[in-house]
């Protein structure tokens, strides 16, 4: 009788487990991925796609899907379908634990013997009034060419020489990373425009008293100090109240004009897990897991990625939402899948010191991987390597180099 091994979500955390169980498994076993899109996307570049400089005033259609195509990569080219493996794309409605059923939304279902909670997480915009009306998030492909889109409207449609403020919520990584290439995509909107740069600000408003939460002090004073000096302007200790129209509102009665307002200040999990029966949920909604990643109290339900909680008890803090977390989880997971088919015992999630690649815009980064320090170009240098060295993870060597290239072609026009 064949047992199925399901894995719900192709963002990093699902293809690490898949990557690692496929040939693996006892000849009885069949790894089933699914996702409600038939591609992986690459995350951390969405924000390169949405400062992307197209060369043109007016781009073709043919140039958006070269931009967008840089951070998709095909999930067929990924993972070949065999009688031991298959991919399924579909919307999941619902999932019964206890029948071990999941639900999708052509009403078909999938029986399962293990899963994997690999679903990734949603914006959070904590209830926040007006922000999710009028806040653009940058979580997927359609939310960083609306950004672009929005950024390139507003220079049309203002003259030459007014005010054009752009301001994000959130001096997070993806908050930092966005800004900070915005300066340089402005700066190339501005001359192609015929605007005055000195007239276009960019704005980071941070409710804590610094940016980049859980990087080491090093990391956040380089990196306040390189922002700051291509001339992005900080609001710390700053919360929030309300957003209207083109004014955001804080809770000091300060009132803050924009013409766009993007919002990369919070995450939960996907809202599917809300409306699971036998779970249980911590902050942000996020699945809680013992630190062997099961999904408490099941010992075949395991999770990764944005929509889990696990509590690192040596490092004594929720383990980080991050790229890099997530394929080290994935990989964990699926040797402790394996572990339990094959009677071993299950390990543990061990403490792992963050590995931080941040890109500050113009071809400038900052690097801390243990003995690995690095800022400027080289920085910047090894986030491509790493880009490169994922895509060759995970796809055929060509058409990695190609994607990689490709990549690389269109996002150091702003440079």
């Amino acid at each position: 009788m064949i047992k199925n091994i399901v894995i719900l979500g192709a963002g990093f955390g699902g293809i690490s487990a898949t990557k690692h169980l496929i040939g693996k498994t006892p000849d009885n076993f069949k790894i089933i991925l699914v996702d409600k899109n038939p591609y992986h996307i690459f995350q951390s570049s969405l924000y390169e796609i949405a400062t992307a400089s197209l060369g043109k005033r007016y781009p073709r259609r043919i140039d958006f899907k070269n931009l967008y195509t840089t951070a998709i990569l095909d999930i067929k080219k990924i993972f070949k379908a065999n009688k031991y493996f298959d991919f399924v794309q579909a919307t999941v409605n619902d999932i019964n634990l206890k029948e071990r059923k999941i639900i999708l939304e052509n009403k078909n279902t999938l029986d399962f013997d293990y899963l994997v909670f690999a679903l990734g997480s949603e914006t959070n915009f904590f209830g926040i009034p007006g922000a999710e009306e009028m806040a653009l998030p940058l979580k997927n492909i359609n939310d960083a060419l609306n950004i672009r889109n929005a950024v390139q409207e507003v220079f049309e449609r203002k003259q030459s020489t007014q005010r054009i403020i752009i301001i994000i919520g959130g001096g997070g990584f993806t908050g930092c990373e966005f800004a900070s290439e915005l300066v340089f995509y402005l700066r190339k909107l501005s001359t192609e425009l015929g605007h005055v740069k000195e007239r276009v600000e960019v704005k980071v408003i941070e409710a804590a008293d610094t940016i980049l939460p859980g990087a080491a002090d090093w990391v956040k004073k380089a990196a306040l100090k390189r922002m700051k000096k291509i001339g992005i302007e900080f609001f710390f200790g700053k919360q929030i109240s309300g957003i209207k129209d083109s004014t955001i509102l804080l809770k000091t009665g300060e009132k803050l004009y924009c013409d766009v307002f993007i919002w990369t200040a919070g995450i939960k999990a996907n809202s599917l897990v809300e409306r699971i029966n036998g779970i249980k949920l911590e902050k942000g909604c996020r699945i809680l897991s013992d630190d062997c990643l099961r999904i408490v109290p099941y010992r075949n339900i395991f999770g990764v990625g944005d929509n889990l909680y696990c509590f690192d008890s040596v490092l004594q803090t929720p383990m980080p939402a991050t790229a890099w977390m997530a394929i080290k989880q994935g990989k964990i997971v699926a040797k402790n899948i394996l572990n339990d088919i094959y009677g071993k015992k299950a390990i543990k999630c061990k403490s792992m010191m963050p590995r931080l690649v941040i890109p500050l815009g113009g071809k400038w980064g900052i690097v801390d991987a243990g003995p690995l320090k690095l800022k400027g170009f080289l920085g910047w240098l090894t986030k491509e390597v790493i880009i490169l060295k994922y895509y060759v993870s995970v796809l055929p060597f060509l058409y990695a180099l190609i994607l990689w290239l490709k990549g690389i072609k269109i996002y150091i026009r702003n440079d």
